[in-house]
């Protein structure tokens, strides 16, 4: 949510840091961090049982590979209908990374 965020407000330089020729150089290791960063959350996520067994580090480049991809087709096709950014993000989360859907709330935020 954070990166979708950032996304948003600098559009233009995610292009460029995403889209563009400039993304495939050497120099950015921000991204590798994010990915370590990701695979190890995932892993967390497999060791409490929360997520399914499997290799964090496949399944966080799938992850990497659908938030890119939806933050890069909502900053170049503002009008379609897109779903609510969050909802998007949990689907996500579960049908890649096999997390639970998260529960519902009754009318106390309980």
């Amino acid at each position: 949510m954070a990166q979708a965020a950032w996304a948003q407000e600098h559009a233009g330089l995610y292009k460029v840091m995403h889209e563009s020729k400039a993304s495939r150089r050497p120099g950015m290791p921000f991204k590798e961090v994010l990915l370590a960063r990701t695979a190890a959350a995932i892993q967390e996520c497999m060791n409490a049982e929360a997520a399914p067994p499997g290799d964090p580090l496949t399944l966080a480049l799938d992850l990497r590979a659908a938030v890119i991809g939806m933050l890069s087709l909502r900053i170049n096709e503002p009008n379609l209908p897109w779903p609510p950014l969050a909802e998007q993000v949990d689907r996500f989360l579960t049908k890649l990374v096999g997390l639970p859907p998260p529960t519902q709330t009754d009318d106390r935020g309980l």
